[in-house]
This record gives C-alpha cells, sequence and structure tokens, in this order.
C-alpha cells in the first residue's frame, strides 16, 4: 500500500519510485487544496448561497470524490503500481464527470472572486485571498496534468520491462475525460458568444428605432 505521509529519501529512490511517490504526495497535497475550498464553501454558504455557489460550484461533490479517489490510490501496492493506477483510472472515467462543473465555472468563478475581494477576505482565517485565488484552478490543473503523470509511468515502465496495457487504459479513459470536458468548454463558449452577438443586435435595432422616431418627430 501507497501512504502520502513519511516518505523514503528521495537520493535513494529509483526513478519509478520517485515518479511513484510525487504521483501520491501531489494527490494528499491536491485533496487537502480541495477539503480547504470545501471549509470556505460552508462558511461563505452560511452568509450567502448564492455568492458560495457561485465561486465553488460543485466543491463538495468534488472533494468528496477526491476522498475516495486518494482512498484507492492509497490501496495500490507499489510494485503493481502502474496496473493499479491504470485500472483505477479506467474504472472512475464516468465518475470524472463530477470535474464538469466545477471546471466550466472557473471563469466565471475568478470574476466573482475579483469582484467580492475585499467581503472575501472575511474568510482568510480558512483561506487568504490570494491563496483562493491560486486554489480555484487547482481541479482544472490536476485533471490536465493526470495524462502527463501517466505517460511518465509509460516510459519507466517500458524502460523496466513491465506490462503497460492497464497504464494505457487508464490513459485512454482520462483523456477521453479532457477531451469531453474540452469540448464541453468550446460549446459553452460559443453559445456565449452566440448570445452576446444577439444581445448587441437587439440593442442595434433598439437603438436604430429610436433614432428613427427621432427623425420623424422633428420632421
Amino acid at each position: 500500500m501507497i501512504s502520502g505521509h513519511d516518505p523514503a529519501p528521495t537520493a535513494s529512490l529509483s526513478p519509478r519510485s520517485h515518479l511513484i511517490q510525487e504521483f501520491v504526495e501531489t494527490e494528499h497535497a491536491y485533496m487537502a487544496a480541495l477539503a480547504a475550498m470545501e471549509r470556505c464553501f460552508v462558511e461563505v454558504a452560511c452568509d450567502s448561497c448564492a455568492l458560495a455557489a457561485a465561486l465553488f460550484a460543485n466543491i463538495l461533490e468534488l472533494a468528496a470524490f477526491e476522498r475516495g479517489f486518494v482512498r484507492k490510490l492509497a490501496a495500490i501496492e507499489t510494485r503493481h503500481f502502474e496496473d493499479g493506477v491504470g485500472t483505477l483510472f479506467a474504472d472512475n472515467e464516468l465518475r470524472f464527470n463530477v470535474y464538469f462543473p466545477f471546471c466550466e465555472a472557473f471563469e466565471a468563478a475568478s470574476a466573482v472572486l475579483l469582484a467580492n475581494a475585499n467581503y472575501l477576505r472575511n474568510y482568510a482565517h480558512i483561506l487568504a485571498f490570494h491563496e483562493l485565488q491560486s486554489y480555484l484552478i487547482k481541479p482544472v490543473q490536476r485533471l490536465m496534468k493526470y495524462p502527463q503523470l501517466l505517460n511518465e509511468l509509460v516510459k519507466h515502465a517500458c524502460a523496466d520491462g513491465r506490462d503497460t496495457t492497464l497504464l494505457f487504459e487508464g490513459i485512454d479513459a482520462i483523456r477521453r475525460v479532457t477531451s469531453a470536458l474540452n469540448e464541453t468548454k468550446r460549446e459553452t463558449e460559443n453559445m456565449r458568444l452566440k448570445q452576446e452577438f444577439l444581445d448587441h443586435l437587439v440593442d442595434y435595432q433598439a437603438c436604430g428605432e429610436v433614432a428613427c422616431e427621432a427623425a420623424h418627430t422633428h420632421i
């Protein structure tokens, strides 16, 4: 089993073991960041549910998923890490959809954060404002980091002559997830631009009608 605590001295680790340690330790750090945002969500929601939702979207579901993910990651034996982590990602492919609401809302949440900067400093005992800014993007960064981490594992597995079949299944799964998220974000952005165009068109037509009425009035 793998723990995110009490790591072996880095100098004594093989490249593969070092990568596995990095994977596990950064996953624990990421889980802690989600937990901090979860606590902040609860505090903010006590004062304003609307603000909490605008900032943190579905952080409660995302943090719960991550806790379960870390438990399963920790249960994988180091000697079978490639098989175990590949299976973990493949088995959770659909569950990774929990990332979508948070990632899709990131840009809007960042705007809300800046607009409420002074107010949110009331919650600095949980997360300082500058930390909150950097934490909001962590789910996006972590999701996009997974393919890179798994590809690094493939390199070391191939060098050691280890089977990579299950690892590639995990890579394919997380790539489908990130591709689906990117496509969803593109569709959302296209819809936003279309709506902005329609709004501007309506405003332009309204201005034209007002101008015509004013012209007729002075004839």
